[in-house]
């Protein structure tokens, strides 16, 4: 999804370019080229692929400025959580992904390792000039400098599951799965990006390990899903943050999934619409329409359904208001998903009368008529058409 400046209509990551404009953060950082601080995270750049700028995120003093989870808890405020993330200087140095050596190669991999963020002294090749950059599929980062120098300035507990695991020769998807039971995908997401998984031990994008491992720990769940029983009834969940709303309804059919996602409010347009659809047997290609949004949302509808031991047919509305000023990255979706579904479902004995009530919830919280894209859905199509049970 594409989301358009609601000022000034440009389209992330280059509608925040203006010094002057209401949404950038104003900060009062001095431009230090050398400090001592903190890094909780790398930055693996995509641009020149396979030749690629890695940098270490670093800032002076730790804030929480790389929490998703903390964010979510405490509803941090977009602008607070954009300042965070302006705060993070993005210290780079070039690295061919295959080689992913170089005299920083240590550093970044216990930084990804750790758990926590790490202390570092950091020296650039010259003053940061503080801005935000929105990479897509990320959360912003602050001023991209070219690196000069940096140390780690105190010992990174590595997990000794992590390391043994890395240690394996196991296939990349086999690491995520080993890890998957104790860490939660923002730190897998390190990992990958890294070049710490699979046999090849090669520099991930950051935007691309993000939907790497959202698609493999999602795929590991379908498989387990296609074995379980259809569920009983039909059940609609709401709920989300940061102007992201889902409505998501689990019919009582077997294993499909399909999103929908759309502007609303001031934004809203007749063309504003992204989707992409995955039958029983799954996908064959990319979802190039809703990009790293359909990873992160199917992943954790496929979490629910794995612990309920029950498939369904999901289909899924993302409704994205004004109130979503600044783009913050694909975990918007992960966390949003979640909360609407820890919310309690509502019920319904027939999959129609949930479709009613989700035209209802479109129309009165968003003023938003779904029936258009209701008839073009391809996961109702595929369930209106007869199987040779019915014969």
């Amino acid at each position: 999804m594409h989301i358009p400046c609601g000022l000034c209509g440009k389209v992330a990551p280059k509608w925040c370019a203006r010094r002057d404009c209401p949404l950038f953060p104003k900060t009062s950082i001095p431009a230090k080229q050398s400090f001592a601080g903190s890094a909780p995270n790398l930055f693996v750049g995509s641009y020149g692929y396979p030749s690629v700028n890695v940098g270490v995120l670093a800032t002076e003093t730790y804030q929480g400025n790389d929490d998703p989870r903390g964010w979510t808890a405490s509803k941090t405020p977009i602008s607070e959580i954009v300042q965070l993330r302006s705060n993070l200087v993005n210290s780079t140095a070039p690295v061919h992904v295959k080689e992913n050596a170089g005299p920083y190669q240590e550093l970044r991999s216990l930084i990804a390792q750790s758990e926590r963020s790490v202390a570092i002294d950091i020296a650039l090749e010259k003053p940061p000039v503080f801005t935000v950059q929105y990479p897509t599929g990320t959360s912003p980062v602050g001023p991209s400098v070219a690196l000069k120098s940096a140390a780690l300035t105190e010992n990174v507990h590595v997990p000794t599951d992590v390391e043994k695991t890395l240690s394996d020769d196991l296939t990349a998807s086999e690491q995520l799965r080993a890890l998957s039971t104790r860490h939660d995908g923002y730190y897998m997401q390190k990992l990958f990006a890294a070049g710490l998984l699979g046999v090849d031990k090669k520099l991930v994008p950051t935007r691309w390990s993000i939907t790497a491992t959202d698609d493999t720990l999602g795929k590991q769940h379908l498989e387990k899903i296609r074995e379980f029983p259809v569920l009983s009834e039909a059940e609609v969940y709401t709920g989300g943050h940061y102007g992201n709303n889902y409505c998501i309804i689990l019919l009582p059919h077997n294993l499909q999934f399909e999103l929908f996602e759309l502007l609303v409010g001031s934004r809203t347009t007749a063309e504003g619409v992204w989707t992409d659809y995955e039958p029983f047997s799954g996908r064959t290609n990319y979802a190039d329409d809703t990009v790293g949004g359909y990873y992160a949302a199917r992943l954790g509808i496929t979490e629910l359904l794995v612990a309920r031991k029950r498939q369904a047919a999901v289909i899924a509305f993302r409704f994205v208001d004004d109130s979503y000023t600044n783009p913050l990255g694909v975990w918007v979706v992960r966390e949003a998903v979640k909360l609407a579904l820890e919310n309690k479902p509502l019920r319904f004995a027939t999959d129609e009368l949930a479709l009613l009530y989700l035209k209802a919830y479109a129309s009165k919280k968003h003023q938003y008529d779904v029936k258009q894209w209701l008839a073009k859905s391809k996961l109702l199509i595929a369930l209106r058409q007869k199987t040779l049970e019915d014969y």
